[in-house]
């Protein structure tokens, strides 16, 4: 059983994640992009080829939007066997590429939302919280 990731967004935001995926992390070869709503393909169809390709696999789709258009279209795969996480950020999924199949489970992506949400600061008030002399680490 090998880990999958279905980034499904609106436009090209899913395309351009897996290209920057790929510059930090190397090519992978477990994450694939549909980009909902352009005219190069119908993204439920490719979603469910995707899934009938993977059908042996642990499988995590990430969408942009909570309940937004693309999400809803995701929901009923839930039932499938398969993750679905939505609010996809670059820390998030970069966390899912170092997690081990075996390892994915419920409580592992809990935990993995948790870090991308700590990970998300306003740098104003961080910089404003933290002493003049450690200041030099965010330079």
């Amino acid at each position: 059983m090998e880990k999958r990731i279905i980034l499904i967004t609106h436009s090209a935001m899913a395309a351009g994640m897996k290209k920057t995926l790929e510059f930090i992390a190397g090519d992978s070869g477990v994450v694939d992009a549909i980009q909902a709503y352009t005219v190069d393909q119908d993204p439920e169809v490719r979603l469910q080829e995707l899934l009938e390709q993977y059908r042996e696999d642990k499988v995590i789709i990430l969408t942009d939007v909570f309940f937004g258009s693309v999400n809803q279209m995701c929901v009923p795969y839930i039932n499938r066997g398969v993750f679905l996480m939505t609010g996809v950020n670059l820390p998030l999924v970069l966390e899912l590429l170092d997690a081990e199949p075996e390892q994915i489970n419920q409580a592992c992506l809990e935990e993995l939302v948790q870090k991308a949400r700590d990970g998300l600061q306003l740098m104003n008030t961080v910089m404003q919280d933290t002493p003049e002399q450690e200041q030099g680490e965010f330079l």
